[in-house]
């Protein structure tokens, strides 16, 4: 599996990187730090001078360098290495990247920004998950084990994504994945309804615990423990009590994001846990 790690210095950026000591084996880490090319105006009276950044360059790219280094000496081993300094904006860099070397996986920290602003400007790691090629695992903060994974599926979609990202062997065996399926709550408008709803409800929670049960045995078949669980309720809400339930090291769960302005002011169930799990999420497509 080739990996795409992202770092800029920050704390979650770190712990990004001693996260993966809990992945298998990466076939190649390609370490990504993104620069910005400075531009320097220097004012006098009416006339506007563009200052030398020669200087100013060489010194940011010798940052770099150092903090790549630095990374990379907390990397767990992997078959290959690969540095990378990239000149402008850290989410066009990561997923040019991301592209570019086929990545299998993107890992990088949540620094986060004023609700309000990240969620109508978006962050560094919004912007990658709208539109990153493969799944990405953003890191809140310390990783200190990773034994038990809580996936929410919301359909046979959702599945066959998870099993074709889990197929590639990113978690070690020693990984125990609880399934969950959350069958949405609704407030019937009459009482008849109400009736009818509880018998459809029954009926939904049945077919849901045959496809958590069903795609357990898949996850099985490709060498994981797994364990399926469903059950109604609010699906963000329901999800993160689960995590905290089953002591989950790691949320992962399809994207499912809106499009246009509702996806920026709305958001969507993973965009809910992504705020507001205590653990990292791991978002695929």
């Amino acid at each position: 599996m080739r990996v795409l790690l992202a770092v800029d210095g920050s704390d979650p950026s770190l712990e990004a990187a001693r996260s993966l000591a809990h992945l298998s084996p990466a076939e190649e880490i390609v370490l990504l730090h993104a620069i910005e090319t400075p531009s320097m105006y220097f004012l006098s009276g009416p006339e506007v001078v563009l200052g030398d950044t020669t200087l100013l360059q060489r010194e940011i790219e010798a940052r770099g360098r150092e903090l790549l280094e630095r990374v990379a000496a907390l990397l767990p081993p992997a078959g290959a290495v690969t540095r990378r300094l990239a000149a402008g904006s850290a989410a066009a860099a990561i997923l040019e990247a991301a592209d570019r070397e086929r990545a299998d996986l993107i890992v990088l920290g949540a620094r986060g920004l004023g609700r309000l602003k990240e969620m109508v400007v978006g962050s560094v790691s919004h912007r990658v998950l709208h539109h990153a090629p493969c799944p990405v695992w953003v890191i809140h903060g310390p990783v200190p084990s990773l034994r038990r994974a809580l996936l929410p599926l919301g359909g046979e979609e959702d599945a066959d994504a998870a099993l074709r990202f889990f197929g590639k062997r990113p978690f070690p065996d020693s990984v125990e994945v609880h399934v969950l399926s959350v069958v949405p709550l609704s407030d019937p408008l009459w009482p008849l309804e109400a009736i009818k709803r509880e018998a459809l409800v029954q009926q939904q929670i049945e077919a849901a615990g045959r496809f958590v049960q069903q795609t357990a045995r898949r996850l099985e078949e490709a060498g994981y423990r797994a364990v399926g669980a469903a059950g109604l309720g609010w699906p963000a809400e329901t999800i993160l009590q689960e995590a905290v339930n089953r002591q989950a090291d790691l949320v992962v769960m399809g994207s499912h994001s809106r499009k246009g302005v509702k996806r920026l002011l709305l958001g969507s169930v993973s965009h809910a846990v992504l705020h507001h799990a205590k653990t990292s999420v791991l978002l695929f497509h």
